[in-house]
């Protein structure tokens, strides 16, 4: 861990050396880290909660955007903190610039956390080195970068390795709640982790298929976070006239369904696990996951059948062309031009 800090803080500290005059002159990377920081000077000045609008994009129409409040209050917090030293707007930009490398050493923290029940010293020191060798990790951590991704893949390790440990250690209740706390945080942060959530979704019932017992009961009290933060997160980002509105790319009650679902199907098999012994094989087990995949899939396709078009659902077609074939995190995995197939390769070698 000291090292992954050191390694660091030392390629932050030539990147700012670098471009010192720059970096003190208000230069940031990309156009969401000037976005980002718009948001927050606007909630600062309006402390109009629920107004997610940027009024100079779009203009005089404004724009609002999927993005959510904790990753705002995470800058607010630190700009306040800094303001009368500095004054507001300067304070925000100070606290920015630091935020991304704070996150990056935070993740290496909480990985070597994650891993301590199955790993020794030498397996731990091995994976921080190979995370800190990830490319596509190093932009999102850098000073100069205020978003939420680093925010994101920090919360991605809390909430796989809280299912970790909780699955080593007994499967306790509160380990089990933490956990899935975690990954509904996670889902508040950004709908992209609908995907880690059915990997942890996989692992656990992949547990519960072959070894049983109080494993169900176990994921039930994981579902039971999941659900109570998201609804936490609905209640609290939204405006209740609001609450009842079908989005995709932002936290809604679309995603509320989804953390309720998970609560019926353990509850389910809890309670047929303590009541019969419809349960007590692999095979059964393995059926019973079958049959709730395919109940909760055609409950989501009945009430929200544009789930499944994922968060991008409701984009306008001609403007997807435009706009989408240039981003970055847009693009395919598989590359269709000389430059993905570099970029594949950079990433997968490291």
């Amino acid at each position: 861990f000291v090292a992954a800090v050191f390694l660091i803080w030392i390629v932050n500290f030539v990147l700012v050396i670098s471009g010192f005059s720059a970096v003190m002159e208000g230069s940031l990377l990309g156009p969401d880290s000037y976005m980002r920081l718009l948001r927050v000077t606007y909630l600062y000045e309006s402390s109009d909660w629920f107004d997610i609008s940027i009024p100079r994009s779009n203009a005089p129409y404004g724009e609002p955007l999927h993005w959510t409040r904790p990753a705002d209050l995470l800058y607010l917090a630190g700009a306040l903190a800094l303001e009368p030293l500095f004054g507001f707007e300067r304070a925000l930009y100070l606290w920015g610039l630091c935020v991304g490398p704070l996150l990056h050493v935070s993740m290496i923290m909480m990985l070597v956390w994650a891993v301590s029940p199955v790993y020794d010293n030498d397996r731990r020191f091995l994976l921080v080195m190979t995370v800190i060798a990830q490319f596509a990790i190093w932009p999102q951590g850098v000073m100069g970068r205020t978003d939420h991704h680093m925010l994101i893949l920090l919360t991605f390790v809390v909430a796989l390795g809280g299912a970790l440990r909780a699955m080593s250690g007994g499967s306790g209740k509160s380990a089990m709640l933490a956990a899935g706390s975690a990954a509904g945080f996670g889902l508040w942060l950004s709908v992209e982790f609908l995907m880690v959530i059915l990997l942890i979704f996989a692992a656990l019932t992949v547990c519960w298929v072959r070894f049983g017992g109080h494993l169900a009961l176990s994921n039930l009290w994981h579902a039971l976070g999941l659900a109570a933060v998201v609804l936490l997160a609905l209640l609290v980002e939204r405006p209740p006239d609001d609450w009842w509105a079908s989005e995709y790319d932002r936290i809604s009650v679309v995603h509320f369904l989804v953390g309720m679902l998970a609560v019926a199907f353990w509850g389910a098999m809890t309670g047929l696990a303590r009541f019969g012994r419809a349960l007590e094989t692999p095979q059964r087990r393995l059926l019973a996951c079958i049959l709730g995949a395919a109940a909760a899939a055609g409950v989501m396709l009945l009430v929200f059948p544009k789930f499944f078009g994922g968060p991008e659902v409701d984009f306008d077609p001609q403007l997807k062309q435009i706009f989408l074939d240039v981003v970055t995190e847009t693009q395919p995995l598989l590359p269709h031009n000389l430059r993905n197939t570099g970029s594949m390769l950079l990433y997968l070698g490291s």
